[in-house]
């Protein structure tokens, strides 16, 4: 498990939108803020460990506010992802499915069938690692971004990925996370620490060629 990843985020900002618009699962909000209010920060161990057992829209919404940050868009982005046509079900079958069977399982079933406007390659895979991370199934699920794709590139050992996180196939994604799976095991560590390095990285490569 890996914690160094500062997560800031703006409970205010998702409560007053969350009142406006009427959405669910109010009560996620308040976890989150008890969180954020004792922690300084919403820990990938508190997700993982709280909404396992819970219904899967729930475990959605922490995992959109954790990846969102101080972003006010994340609010609007996750209710508008929300309000779509099905997107309980479909959000549900993903869920289930990256647990019964793995992260490329649960990658191609999004694509296949469950796909939703706006939620994207680095949400989704968000949603996958939260989900089944902690499920036996190997390689586990990981987040895949931008960042994560920039820093991968840099490394000889690294299977070829998209640069742009919108182009990964399923194949290209099961082998990120084999790539990482493998790698941790060389370094007697967790795929979770050689994601967030490989995001470190990606920050630092973008400020440097910003």
């Amino acid at each position: 498990m890996t914690e160094p990843q500062p997560v800031e985020w703006r409970p205010d900002t998702w409560r007053r939108y969350w009142r406006e618009k009427g959405l669910p699962s109010s009560h996620v909000l308040d976890e989150l803020e008890a969180e954020f209010t004792s922690q300084g920060t919403i820990r990938r161990s508190f997700i993982l460990e709280t909404y396992q057992d819970r219904p899967a829209t729930e475990l959605f919404i922490a995992t959109m506010a954790w990846g969102s940050g101080p972003d006010n868009r994340g609010p609007a982005k996750t209710g508008g992802i929300l309000s779509q046509p099905q997107a309980d079900a479909k959000i549900d079958d993903t869920v289930s499915l990256v647990r019964q069977g793995g992260a490329a399982v649960g990658y191609k079933a999004y694509y296949a069938r469950n796909r939703l406007e706006n939620l994207d390659v680095a949400f989704v895979t968000k949603l996958l690692y939260f989900a089944g991370y902690q499920f036996p199934h190997r390689p586990r699920p990981l987040i895949y971004d931008s960042r994560v794709a920039a820093a991968a590139a840099r490394f000889p050992t690294a299977p070829l990925l998209p640069l742009i996180a919108d182009g990964v196939t399923t194949s290209s994604y099961r082998r990120y996370c084999a790539w990482a799976e493998d790698t941790a095991r060389q370094h007697q560590t967790e795929p979770a620490a050689i994601e967030w390095a490989l995001f470190a990285l990606g920050a630092e490569i973008r400020t440097e060629l910003a």
